[in-house]
């Protein structure tokens, strides 16, 4: 995707202090110049100095223009101008602002304290290490009881939403429904720890039941499950758990390994699609590009009799 990208410096790939001193060709000597070209001329063509070697490999090296495929998976140009905003802003009274969304010093304090509570939950310690105890370990004691399938890669990194994500998502549903308490907010918000186990097409819908009987063995309750390979703009099955012991929600998502690809590819589209500066017509161009990408999966087999699942106490 071309235009700005946060964090990115293209630099040039032979930078000036490794390349030797250069020589202005016009002042090398004419019979120098005739000398080189005539040996040149007499080496065979499959030899690299040649000049019937070097013009094939400057053919090979030529940019290609891309198939109607993947013309049709390239992400859309869609970037815009950076806003003033981009990073996350508290003030000097503990409010907090980002991508238009506000936190009131209440609010933020709040989502910090609830922050407080998922980083204890999650089972990290403050020197960043892990014992038993905590949701990361049981989860990599489920993943051991499988016969097939695993956690995602780096799923210690990424089991812990970060505080701008997890504020940015406060802020959005209190500006959505602000007559209802920070409080009950933070109790909706159910990806504030999450994982991903991935299976193969032909192991998915035992390692769904395998791994779901494992979470209830494990004193978890499931509380919501969505099926949503048949939909057109992401594939996968979604399910909301709650811990008995402490009351808080969790997710786990269950992929194969090209959903899981999809997902990652069409990542930055929709964080774009769901940011209010987004424009209307961009965001359409994004949805389009996440449907190229997700009509390419394949669906595990039976899967559409996975049925969606809600209690009623959620």
């Amino acid at each position: 995707m071309s235009g700005h990208r946060d964090g990115v410096v293209e630099r040039d790939p032979n930078p000036d202090i490794s390349r030797p001193p250069q020589t202005d060709a016009r002042s090398r000597p004419t019979t120098m110049q005739e000398a080189l070209r005539q040996r040149t001329d007499r080496l065979p063509d499959n030899h690299p100095s040649s000049a019937a070697f070097q013009a094939e490999r400057t053919r090979e090296q030529a940019p290609r223009s891309r198939t109607p495929e993947q013309s049709a998976l390239a992400r859309p140009d869609t970037e815009q101008p950076a806003e003033a905003d981009d990073e996350p802003r508290t003030g000097s009274d503990g409010s907090w602002e980002w991508k238009g969304y506000r936190l009131t010093p209440d609010e933020s304090h709040a989502a910090d304290r609830a922050l407080e509570r998922f980083r204890d939950f999650e089972g990290r310690d403050h020197d960043g290490s892990y014992t038993d105890r905590g949701l990361t370990p049981a989860m990599r004691r489920i993943e051991a009881a499988l016969d097939h399938g695993h956690l995602v890669d780096k799923t210690e990194e990424f089991a812990l939403k970060s505080p701008a994500r997890f504020k940015e998502k406060l802020a959005s549903l209190i500006s959505d429904a602000p007559e209802i308490s920070p409080e009950d907010h933070i109790e909706a918000i159910h990806d504030a720890v999450r994982y991903t186990f991935i299976f193969d097409c032909d192991d998915y819908l035992t390692g769904i039941s395998s791994a779901s009987g494992e979470l209830t063995g494990g004193g978890f309750q499931l509380g919501v499950r969505k099926n949503t390979w048949g939909h057109d703009e992401y594939k996968a099955v979604n399910t909301q758990w709650r811990d008995l012991e402490s009351g808080l929600k969790f997710e786990v998502q269950f992929h194969t390994q090209a959903s899981w690809e999809a997902k990652q590819q069409t990542h930055e589209a929709y964080e774009k699609i769901k940011d209010p500066r987004t424009s209307p017509e961009v965001r359409e161009q994004l949805r389009l590009y996440q449907r190229k990408v997700a009509i390419q999966l394949v669906a595990p087999d039976g899967i559409d009799t996975l049925n969606d699942y809600r209690r009623d106490d959620w």
